[in-house]
């Protein structure tokens, strides 16, 4: 996975990921050649550029600020429930944008 980080050159700010394989403007990926930005802000626009969009799954647990909450899929259609908060729901659209996914329960509890 890239992230934005320094690089060895002062001032400088690279997407990178392991193996010494750099994030380019064009959407590229090169190995031993990275390009550089002067602010961690603009390899961050990049970065979100050519980042595919997550695709939420049954069970993902999030968090969207205050609250801690699960993504879940009924038969009733997509929707998501607060864990911390007894019988508060919401709605994918207004929860999702924003969202740190935190792990999948299914993963957590071991099951296939």
């Amino acid at each position: 996975m890239f992230e934005v980080d320094q690089h060895m050159m002062a001032g400088h700010v690279v997407v990178d990921k392991h193996f010494n394989t750099y994030l380019h403007s064009d959407g590229s990926h090169i190995v031993g050649c990275p390009e550089c930005w002067p602010t961690r802000e603009q390899a961050q626009a990049v970065l979100d550029k050519y980042r595919p969009p997550y695709v939420w799954k049954h069970g993902d647990v999030f968090t969207s600020g205050r609250y801690t909450q699960i993504f879940l899929e009924p038969g009733s259609g997509p929707m998501t429930c607060v864990l911390d908060k007894a019988g508060k729901f919401g709605t994918p659209d207004s929860q999702l944008p924003g969202a740190i996914f935190l792990f999948n329960i299914k993963d957590k509890l071991g099951n296939s």
